[in-house]
């Protein structure tokens, strides 16, 4: 059960910080290549993303909650913790600024003050979703290794 919930929580995070990356990589694209397509296309792609990576955060911590209940560990949890600052990350971008973002653009207010302010606050805090989720990704493999260890010690002879 240990090895199937650890499963479940590396593709959920692994398919959660691609996403993130994928998103950096095609908005950058876009906006270097055609900043006409790319001021329609951005909002589209960060609000797909936005409900995407929210699921993505779901099943990452509750298999990681059953993943710790399972095969208790110090590494597990600090995991959870990592996946829960990204998740908040994740949260706070939808709340207080993607939403509003949207709402300055749809009034032509994209190259407003206001909206300047919100978009560098929001990189902010997609920067720290996606370094707490590379960190989580470099202890991960640690957490499997120390839960396969224990799992083999503690089996009967």
């Amino acid at each position: 059960m240990r090895h199937l919930l650890s499963i479940i929580a590396t593709l959920a995070w692994a398919l959660w910080f691609g996403a993130v990356m994928a998103l950096f990589v095609f908005v950058l694209a876009l906006f270097h290549n055609n900043r006409e397509i790319a001021v329609q296309a951005a909002p589209q792609l960060f609000d797909a993303f936005e409900k995407y990576h929210l699921w993505l955060a779901a099943i990452a911590l509750a298999a990681t909650v059953l993943w710790q209940i399972v095969a208790p560990s110090k590494l597990v949890v600090t995991n959870f913790v990592l996946l829960a600052i990204a998740a908040g990350c994740g949260v706070v971008l939808g709340v207080w600024f993607i939403g509003p973002m949207n709402a300055l653009r749809e009034q032509g207010l994209s190259g407003s003050a206001e909206f300047k302010k919100l978009h560098v606050q929001s990189m902010w805090f997609f920067m720290g979703e996606a370094t707490t989720l590379l960190i989580h990704g470099i202890i991960l493999p640690a957490a499997m290794r120390r839960g396969a260890g224990k799992a083999k010690d503690t089996a009967p002879v």
